[in-house]
């Protein structure tokens, strides 16, 4: 018999697991579209200008911008879902070990909410993501 803490820590590592690895898929695929979007040598002709009107028209119609800045939520739930199983996974071994972890977690979520937060307040802030 399997115990509820191992099936949540199971569910939430292969969970975290999945989104990496569609993380992963997406940013490759992102970088094939972005090769393809950004010419390698830009031109002077009328013609190229065209193209890359046309480009531009085509990646706002898509939402690509959109899309690409999705990636890095895909990949910070990933690590919130790790983080929670690995909370749970030492506690369950060492409460004294699972404090630590936790304590170490609710560091880096709080790092990660002021790094969000300071933009809203501060436009010139370098530290710009993708939910600020």
């Amino acid at each position: 018999q399997v115990s509820k803490s191992s099936l949540i820590v199971n569910y939430l590592w292969f969970s975290s697991l999945g989104l990496t690895l569609v993380s992963a898929l997406c940013a490759v695929l992102a970088r094939e579209w972005l090769a393809k979007y950004i010419p390698v040598s830009p031109g002077s002709r009328s013609s190229d200008a065209c193209e890359r009107l046309l480009r531009v028209k085509r990646a706002q119609q898509w939402r690509l911008e959109s899309v690409v800045t999705g990636i890095p939520l895909l990949i910070q739930l990933a690590l919130f879902l790790f983080s929670a199983g690995l909370v749970l996974f030492t506690w369950e071994s060492s409460v004294a070990l699972g404090v630590l972890t936790l304590f170490l977690t609710g560091c880096g979520i709080a790092l990660y909410i002021l790094g969000t937060l300071f933009p809203l307040f501060s436009p010139a802030c370098p530290f710009q993501t993708t939910m600020s």
